[in-house]
């Protein structure tokens, strides 16, 4: 199974994924999905078989001005699970 949030551990918004056993046993560590200076929210899921997809919104530069100031990004994080 696999979750993902956001957190502020890195000191920004990003979005964390952790892989864990039906028990709820955690099999890898946190990993850092996002990485970028805007801010990461409304994290989702989904699993292929062999990688995790996950999409998030991201927060336009500051200094843009638009209607819309947020746009969706994702990341494919390939996972290796025993």
């Amino acid at each position: 199974y696999g979750i993902v949030w956001r957190d502020n551990r890195s000191g920004n918004a990003d979005i964390w994924l952790a892989v864990l056993s039906p028990d709820g046993t955690k099999l890898l560590g946190d990993e850092q999905v996002s990485d970028t200076a805007d801010w990461s929210i409304r994290p989702a899921i989904s699993w292929s078989g062999s990688a995790f997809g996950v999409t998030w919104m991201e927060e336009e530069d500051q200094l843009v001005t638009t209607s819309t100031p947020w746009y969706f990004d994702a990341a494919f994080v390939a996972v290796t699970c025993p």
